[in-house]
């Protein structure tokens, strides 16, 4: 009972209420990730221009995401100033110093 109390102090009600904050905080950081790579995957969906249905292989999904973050300018984007438009706007700007 003495190690008890020297652990838990008075009221050993304050490490249930720690479990349930950090529960609930590691709910929250779960919800945030699972959301951050859902809108990743339909990203690089969107961007492959496959639908949802589409089967892929393991190989051809990381290259899909890897491009997400490393664009080619050879990449045609749909989008005004995306891809290949992008990259020779860059290059006018560079000719232009």
């Amino acid at each position: 009972e003495r190690l008890k109390l020297e652990l838990f102090g008075d009221n050993p009600g304050d490490l249930v209420d720690v479990a349930g904050t950090l529960e609930a905080r590691y709910q929250e950081e779960l919800k945030l990730y699972t959301d951050q790579v859902k809108q990743t995957i339909l990203q690089a969906a969107r961007s492959a221009r496959l639908p949802m249905s589409t089967k892929v292989s393991l190989s051809e999904f990381c290259d899909m995401v890897w491009r997400l973050g490393h664009e080619s300018p050879l990449d045609r984007d749909a989008t005004p100033g995306g891809g290949a438009a992008r990259a020779r706007a860059t290059d006018d700007e560079e000719d232009d110093e």
